[in-house]
């Protein structure tokens, strides 16, 4: 796998304006690559599924189904990547852990348009108390 391409699609995650131009490039430089499914392990994220959920209740009022987040960790490239489902779709989910920034996108059975949401999660001050 090409380097230059995490960097790109790093970059990408930040900067771009049209956020399904980020997902586009993802499924035609790293999806359709032979060998790419094969890379990284599984694994679990707690930040990554928080906000998994938050945009299932944001977008489908539903939580994701229980058990099924699949995500796949690249340790070398700080980079998550996988899917979890919902009642009626998938939320899939682009994740670079060394910029804490992410994209998740809807893709349902009944779904007319599609949602797109990139998140980034800031590091709290020491001493800082959850409003919640």
């Amino acid at each position: 796998m090409d380097p230059k391409r995490f960097e790109t699609l790093r970059e990408m995650m930040t900067s771009a304006k049209v956020l399904s131009t980020i997902m586009e490039y993802f499924l035609d430089h790293f999806g359709e690559v032979p060998g790419f499914s094969e890379l990284g392990h599984p694994a679990r994220n707690e930040i990554v599924e928080s906000f998994l959920e938050k945009a299932s209740l944001g977008w489908h009022q539903t939580k994701p189904l229980p058990n099924s987040a699949r995500l796949t960790e690249i340790p070398e490239y700080h980079f998550i990547h996988g899917v979890c489902k919902y009642e009626g779709g998938f939320l899939n989910v682009l994740y670079f852990d060394d910029i804490q920034t992410g994209l998740i996108v809807s893709a349902g059975n009944r779904m007319r348009e599609s949602h797109l949401m990139r998140f980034s999660v800031e590091e709290k001050p020491p001493g800082y108390a959850s409003r919640n």
